[in-house]
Parts: C-alpha cells; structure tokens; sequence
C-alpha cells in the first residue's frame, strides 16, 4: 500500500516516468481507485466537464467501399465490424450518396472498408468523387486508410479529407499473430510519417486488449503518439 501511496504521489506532482504507467498496469482493481480519481481531475482541469462521444447515425453514417469484403480475415473483427456499415461500392454511388446526405442536414461521414492483403483500404477510385463533395458541400469527410503508402497519403491530402483515422500499433506480435500481415513496426511508422508530411488531421486510434483479450504492448503504441 505505501508502494502505491508513492506512485500515486508521483502522477500528482508530475515525475512520472514510463515505468510507473507500467507499474500501474499491474496494480489490482482494489488498488486503482486513486489513481482513476486523480485522471479524473485532471481532465476536468484541462477539459472541462464536456465529454465528446462520436457514435455513427444517420447524420454522420459509416459507409464501406468494400461491403462485407476484407481479405485479412483477421482476428481483429473478422469483417463484423463491416456488417454496420452502409456498403457503396463505386464512386458514383458514393457522390450521389453523400450529396444526398448534405442536402439532408448531414454533418459527415466516415468512409471505410476492408483491407487489402498489404493491409490498406483501397480508396484511390474514390477520391475524385471525394474531392468534389468537398467542393460543394460541408460535409466533413472521415476516412479510415489503413496502412496507406505515400501516394495514398498525398492524395487525401490534395482531395482535402479532414480526418483519417488511423489505428496506430507497436506491437509486431499484434501484425502477425492477429492482423496477419507481413508487415513491421517501420511499416507503421512511415504511414505515420506520410501522413504527417502531407499535413493530414491524425485522429489515433488504440484497440485496448486486442492481443486475445490481453493487455500487450498497449503503452508502448501510446509511448510512440507522445513522441511522435
């Protein structure tokens, strides 16, 4: 307990160091209350009371350019996740969709779908009509991109996407065991970095226990944010 009480005094006087957000990790249930308390205050502090949840509806749908399609079968959802989502498969039906949903009062969208095997969301086709909602329209336009190469990057870019969600992982056993890619962490990091050069809003995403159910390398993903 006094081992805690001295932790717990560290995160209140700032000298916390990466060891500690491990160590805390560790701590049972019981032991967390303080410490869950203190995070609390400390968002109220710098945020305020105001919460922001962004649940998909009718204003702000969830479309998927691939339908039910995702060639990674991968532990991570197995395609469920797409079942959600409205399947528009062209780029016609896209911009006829989402010129629909604009002169209905819409806010936005979040555009996804299924990945490729090198684990990207094949958007190219897309873009044009992309860009021209964003021409005529006010929508805001949400993208999920999976992992992008650089002429993917620069793309949304010039077509003036202003979000792309992207679900950030340090975690190679995560990459081959769930995701199944032959991939590596640089992999990560230079779709990170593409979108960074080209001056793309990053709205980072950490799936929490995705390594079967376990907490895994959860802090070292968060460690790479800060630092990036």
């Amino acid at each position: 307990m006094s081992n805690n009480k001295a932790l717990l005094k560290k995160f209140k006087i700032g000298t916390q160091t990466w060891a500690d957000y491990n160590e805390i990790l560790g701590l049972e249930s019981r032991d967390l209350e303080p410490f869950l308390k203190l995070a609390y205050d400390l968002k109220k502090r710098n945020f305020g009371n105001l919460l922001k949840i962004y649940i998909p509806n009718k204003r702000f749908p969830a479309i998927s350019i691939t339908g039910s399609e995702c060639s990674l079968h991968c532990e991570h959802c197995n395609k469920k996740y797409l079942d959600g989502m409205k399947p528009i498969l062209n780029s016609n039906e896209l911009k006829e969709y989402l010129m629909d949903l604009h002169n209905n009062d819409g806010i936005g969208v979040l555009i996804s779908g299924g990945c490729l095997p090198d684990g990207s969301v094949p958007l190219l086709n897309y873009l044009d009509s992309i860009k021209e909602i964003k021409e005529k329209t006010s929508l805001i336009i949400n993208v999920h991109a999976g992992l992008l190469n650089e002429e993917t990057a620069s793309k949304l870019a010039q077509v003036g996407v202003d979000i792309v969600s992207f679900d950030v992982n340090m975690d190679e056993d995560i990459i081959k065991d769930i995701y199944h890619l032959d991939k590596n962490l640089d992999d990560y990091k230079k779709a990170i970095s593409y979108m960074q050069k080209y001056g793309i809003n990053i709205v980072p995403h950490i799936c929490i226990g995705l390594y079967y159910g376990k907490l895994h390398k959860e802090l070292e993903t968060i460690k790479f944010i800060k630092e990036s």
